[in-house]
């Protein structure tokens, strides 16, 4: 990529130090290299080295009339060789199966549940969720598009806690969100 759009900036540029603030997650207590599945994967991808990587359209939509009182749905690109991608788009290692959190006030324990998404193709999805129910359930869907990768994240509230039916309205809007990002991108993108 020899011209970088806008919205895009490389992972050693300092705009990329203030992307969390437009992405939905927690910082892992016990466990940091669980920080790509709880933070997503815009954290971890400077952490690889990937001078040539790109981070671009990373972008935070709370739609509710209340400031994080509804649904929240987060979005990165990564743009990076074939190998570091491999890395990103990985299922975590069995230390990241319960993981604590904390947003800085609290903490809790998420469990890591893998998903499995009908589309778009290729597609595959997790979701964070806290046993006890205290706290919303993280849903992500990581969607490979040749040098790229697309993450959308979605938290929805309120929180859920056993609710099948919740969750299976909270699938089919990840869902539908990560097959409308992966068009989008992919008409931008080629």
């Amino acid at each position: 990529m020899d011209q970088l759009p806008p919205e895009a900036a490389p992972f050693t540029n300092a705009r990329i130090a203030t992307i969390g603030q437009t992405q939905i997650g927690a910082r892992p207590v016990d466990h940091p290299e669980c920080r790509q599945w709880t933070q997503g994967v815009w954290s971890a991808a400077p952490l690889k080295n990937e001078s040539h990587g790109v981070l671009g359209g990373a972008f935070l939509v709370d739609t509710t009339n209340g400031a994080f009182g509804g649904p929240m749905m987060s979005e990165s690109i990564v743009y990076a060789s074939a190998p570091a991608l491999d890395q990103l788009a990985a299922t975590p290692p069995g230390q990241c199966a319960t993981v604590r959190l904390t947003d800085g006030q609290n903490t809790w324990t998420d469990r890591y549940e893998q998903v499995a998404l009908p589309r778009p193709a290729g597609a595959w999805g997790y979701r964070l969720r806290d046993p006890s129910g205290g706290y919303p359930v993280t849903w992500a869907a990581l969607i490979r598009h040749g040098d790229y990768l697309i993450e959308v994240r979605l938290v929805a509230r309120p929180f859920t806690a056993d609710n099948p039916d919740a969750w299976a309205s909270e699938k089919a809007m990840l869902t539908d969100l990560a097959s409308q990002a992966y068009a989008r991108a992919a008409s931008i993108l080629g």
